[in-house]
């Protein structure tokens, strides 16, 4: 649930294709400040733009500057989370993620989150505000 499958870096990035890219910002975000100080991201787009590409190299590019990171897809994340709650493990798979500085949710919203889910994705969200970063894409 929590690897990276191939290694991504924000300087591989391919500026010719038009996609609204601003490199400045790319390049700023690869400096990985915001995660220092606490801050969220929220990547959104059309469909086969790269969102996953960026979450993930910038989680790539944490790892390798020794900021441990937590990827998860979205569905299987929730999914995971309602199973462990419905077991009562909840608590220990939450203390997994609360123990790295970013969390990136990959896919967040592509289908609409469940009763159950909702209010898991909001404590984690809550839990996390100004303390540790999350990186969304959409």
């Amino acid at each position: 649930m929590a690897s990276f499958r191939y290694k991504a870096y924000p300087k591989e990035i391919d500026y010719t294709i038009s996609r609204g890219l601003d490199r400045n910002r790319m390049e700023r975000l690869a400096s990985l400040e915001f995660i220092r100080q606490a801050q969220n991201l929220f990547i959104h787009g059309s469909s086969g733009t790269g969102k996953s590409f960026l979450g993930t190299a910038l989680g790539y590019q944490a790892c390798e500057s020794g900021i441990r990171s937590f990827y998860a897809n979205a569905s299987k994340l929730l999914e995971a989370l309602k199973v462990a709650k419905a077991k009562g493990t909840i608590e220990a798979e939450l203390r997994k993620i609360e123990r790295c500085p970013l969390l990136i949710v990959d896919d967040l919203f592509l289908v609409p989150l469940d009763a159950k889910e909702s209010p898991i994705l909001l404590d984690i969200i809550e839990d996390r505000h100004g303390r540790k970063s999350i990186i969304i894409t959409s």
